[in-house]
This record gives C-alpha cells, structure tokens and sequence, in this order.
C-alpha cells in the first residue's frame, strides 16, 4: 500500500519518524519512514529521546524509500496490566 491508501485508510499517523543514519531496521530490512498510531505524552516523549525504537504501545507502520508499506506492528499489551482477578 501506498502512504496515501495508508492516509484514506486509517488517517493521519499521531507521529512521523524518518531514519537519518541508515543504520536502523525493522523485521523487514531498512526503513527510511515510520508511522505510528495511537502515541501518548509518554511515547511522544520517548520517541524524541529515542527515534530509532517504537514503543510497544503504539501501532507501526514502515515504509521504504518509493513510500511502500514494508511491514507493520500492532501494540504489545504490557502483562502487569492484565489481571485476570478483574472482569
């Protein structure tokens, strides 16, 4: 998919990351952008002291340089936030 089938699809992205030292990777390979969904104060505020890592919480779209979906990630549930006493 494109940036813009990505756009009409699910919306804006909540932040924008871009790979400025081409050393950084996801599953697939390189990817020069990223999208994330779903940001916090919390994760915005990581993200600028740590661009090149994507907090578990967030939805991850990356991209490649022609501006192609080369993988995504979906949120991790942190385990001390299940508990299974609570209904």
């Amino acid at each position: 998919m494109s940036k813009a089938q990505i756009r009409e699809l699910i919306g804006e992205p909540s932040s924008i990351y871009f790979d400025t030292d081409d050393q950084q990777m996801d599953a697939g390979g390189h990817w020069p952008e990223r999208w994330q969904y779903g940001d916090t104060l919390s994760t915005r505020a990581t993200g600028a002291l740590f661009p090149e890592n994507a907090p578990d919480r967030v939805w991850v779209i990356y991209f490649d340089d022609q501006g192609i979906v080369t993988g995504t990630r979906i949120p991790q549930p942190e385990m001390d936030e299940w508990r299974p006493d609570v209904k």
